[in-house]
């Protein structure tokens, strides 16, 4: 069979050469020459320092324009403004007016009614401070100055704040004052202790209507420490002095006296300053001992040391100068013989 030429390509080769083409010789030639060049050229070229780069100069701040009319930030006006600015601020108290409290408290500490129901009054619209109907609750007004009338009745009385100094025995509050002062009364005006004792100790407690004064008396920030007498029912060792100085676990707490001092050459009688005041913590501390509590009294809390003429289940009304006195920090240390 004969085919055309146009169909058939190139004649074969009658023998395959298989060896290493021409073309790839060469450029494996080339390459390797180029290499040899270029490491030469790098070994005989010093290499040339790295070029140092300016530093970018600060461009200059554009300020704003000027308002018409506004001086400049730097001038007198701005400064006056400025300092009238700060000595606003300085002069607007933070949180209420003092000596204010709020209306539903008020009607509350009045023994008008609970607070609850105080507060059911307000939104009633049944309430009214200089002639003006309240409907706030939280409306701080002041108890000695405005004149909160009920249901359109005459002013109600309010209740002066009292400080009250008392001397308790054991179940005194919980007994005696309710049963002396609040029998008879639906709703006894609001006075509260400040803090505690329990039952079986005796001594120096504040009772008050202030609430922020009590808080203050309470509050960690005032660092005021509180003294306390205590008679042991036998006579305490050396080692069991030590003890109650290095403290005990109390409420899951570490606690340790302030201070611990003999009152008298009788080895029954400690002086114990505490700081904290957790429950119980001075019984706790003389019983980690060893010791049995035979009597607690309070005599000091801050700078205010009880009265020996105040007798059990009295009190005093504290003045002025011993209100400062409670917060007084250089009489906490004062012992009196």
């Amino acid at each position: 069979m004969i085919l055309h030429r146009r169909f058939l390509g190139p004649p074969l080769p009658s023998k395959l050469d298989l060896g290493i083409p021409s073309v790839l010789v060469q450029r494996r030639f080339s390459l390797q020459t180029k290499l040899c060049q270029s490491t030469v050229t790098a070994s005989t070229v010093q290499l040339q320092p790295p070029r140092k780069v300016a530093a970018k100069q600060p461009q200059p701040t554009v300020k704003s324009p000027e308002r018409p009319g506004q001086q400049p930030s730097g001038s007198p006006a701005a400064e006056r403004r400025a300092r009238s600015r700060k000595k606003k601020l300085a002069e607007k108290p933070f949180g209420p007016p003092s000596g204010t409290q709020r209306l539903a408290k008020v009607l509350a500490g009045a023994g008008v009614s609970s607070r609850r129901a105080a507060e059911d009054l307000i939104f009633d619209g049944q309430v009214t401070v200089n002639g003006k109907i309240v409907l706030v609750p939280q409306t701080f007004v002041d108890a000695g100055k405005d004149e909160v009338r009920v249901k359109g009745q005459k002013p109600i009385p309010q209740t002066p704040v009292k400080r009250l100094v008392v001397d308790i025995f054991q179940d005194w509050v919980d007994k005696e004052w309710k049963r002396d002062h609040l029998s008879g009364r639906a709703i006894p005006p609001r006075l509260f202790t400040v803090g505690r004792l329990d039952s079986q100790t005796t001594g120096l407690i504040f009772v008050t209507n202030d609430g922020p004064w009590a808080q203050s008396v309470q509050h960690p920030s005032s660092a005021l420490t509180k003294e306390y007498v205590v008679t042991t029912t036998e006579p305490f060792t050396a080692r069991q002095l030590d003890t109650i100085a290095a403290g005990c676990e109390v409420d899951g707490a570490f606690v340790a006296p302030a201070s611990l001092s003999l009152v008298t050459d009788q080895r029954n009688k400690l002086r114990i300053v505490v700081s904290e005041g957790r429950n119980r913590e001075v019984r706790r501390l003389v019983e980690n001992a060893g010791l049995d509590v035979g009597s607690l009294k309070r005599v000091r809390i801050g700078g205010y040391r009880m009265e020996r003429e105040l007798g059990l289940g009295q009190y005093k009304l504290l003045k002025a100068h011993e209100l400062r006195r409670v917060f007084d920090r250089t009489r906490q240390g004062a012992i009196s013989s």
